[in-house]
């Protein structure tokens, strides 16, 4: 490319800006997609405009909806922008105009792929992410909650990356904290590292969190002063303690939701060993939860995906 036409580029270039992109619009750029654009994948289409109806959209984060100036093309951006024409709602973007597009597309996203965790400027960001992950599944999509430890967003298809981040920069605050808690609770018991921070999570979205405070101290202590709690740390110690095999991470939340719903009840149990009720039992608050949320939100139609797909 000569000077001319580099500085011409340069000048397209400086025109991007924002645009408010239309249901319509979308389907014309839409029409005019780059012939070599890799398939759509409805699943992430879907899980875009499930939470652009939310309200919880962040269509500008830096990332552009990339049109040729020359020819018109739609060269990046098909996945929002169908998530836009599925959803009904309008977007902001960041709308850059480029020449010489058939060249430049061939480095847009040219380079190793990275994982949500490498998208964050934060302190434990791989477990943010993986809490990250769990909470958008609970509380954006319509899996059950075994499926949302899964990383799925409904009883088929796992969570974007797109969508992990988003949940994550708008809970950052709460999410550190939650790992931070997490990681001095796990370190008096063992066990999987995030369980501890969904568990804590889990709880004050479900509403649930009247004691947690109480016992998160309890538990924390190198000795326990109550019994249900000491028990409750003891049965994870053991599972450890049985072989290489780590128990996992449904176990562990499930043990934690059946000595903290013990702990609340104040009746001294060292029984703890209804994990599979407990998780069902929560399967329940969940649901509830997030209709009850979505509802207050959207009205009395609620949003899409207000229950969920299984109670795996």
């Amino acid at each position: 490319m000569d000077m001319k036409a580099a500085e011409t580029a340069l000048e397209i270039t400086e025109k991007a800006g924002i645009e408010v992109i239309t249901p319509e619009m979308a389907s014309d750029l839409l029409a005019r997609n780059y012939e070599d654009n890799r398939n759509i994948r409805p699943s992430y289409v879907a899980q875009l405009a499930n939470v652009m109806r939310q309200g919880r959209y962040v269509s500008q984060n830096g990332q552009t909806i990339v049109v040729g100036a020359d020819d018109g093309i739609l060269y990046d951006g098909q996945h929002r922008l169908s998530a836009v024409v599925e959803s009904g709602i309008p977007q902001p973007f960041i709308v850059a105009y480029i020449l010489d597009g058939k060249n430049a597309y061939k480095t847009i996203d040219n380079g190793t792929r990275r994982e949500a965790a490498d998208f964050l400027s934060m302190p434990n960001k791989k477990d943010c992410a993986a809490v990250g992950k769990f909470m958008a599944c609970v509380e954006w999509g319509s899996a059950g909650l075994l499926s949302c430890l899964q990383g799925k967003w409904d009883s088929r298809t796992q969570v974007d990356r797109g969508i992990i981040i988003a949940y994550v920069e708008q809970h950052a605050d709460e999410i550190d904290h939650a790992v931070r808690v997490g990681r001095a609770m796990r370190g008096a018991a063992f066990g999987p590292r995030t369980a501890y921070a969904q568990f804590l999570l889990l709880l004050e979205y479900c509403g649930t969190d009247a004691y947690l405070n109480d016992f998160i101290k309890d538990f924390s202590k190198a000795a326990s002063g109550n019994t249900t709690v000491t028990a409750t740390k003891t049965a994870i110690l053991k599972a450890h303690a049985k072989g290489s095999k780590k128990p996992e991470k449904k176990w562990v939340l499930g043990t934690l939701l059946d000595g903290y719903l013990h702990f609340c009840e104040d009746d001294g149990s060292t029984m703890i060993n209804k994990q599979s009720l407990r998780l069902k039992q929560y399967q329940r608050y969940m649901e509830h939860a997030r209709e009850s949320r979505r509802c207050s939100a959207f009205g009395k139609g609620c949003s899409p995906s207000a229950k969920a797909d299984d109670a795996s």
